[in-house]
């Protein structure tokens, strides 16, 4: 629920309002960086409010990164330079 009370008369939802101003132009590419975004950019209560992350992860979809297939065979390629067959 947004309107519980969090800190001297201000509610979720009051944090929520403030951060919408700026989410647009934040960037974060994990839920932990968006977790951390949330506490920094609250203003005065500086501690993790689980209605304003929970808000926001739900305006976030993060998509997996396609790495490309080559770079599965730079990397064993890299491997085999520096360690040989050893396998560690």
């Amino acid at each position: 629920m947004t309107n519980t009370h969090i800190w001297e008369g201000w509610t979720a939802q009051d944090f929520i309002d403030h951060l919408e101003v700026t989410f647009p132009y934040a960037t974060f590419h994990t839920y932990e960086e968006l977790k951390e975004w949330c506490i920094a950019e609250q203003p005065y209560y500086k501690k993790h409010i689980p209605e304003v992350y929970e808000h926001f992860v739900r305006k976030v979809i993060f998509e997996p990164i396609e790495v490309p297939s080559d770079w599965q065979a730079d990397l064993e390629a890299q491997e085999n330079y520096l360690w040989g067959d050893k396998k560690i």
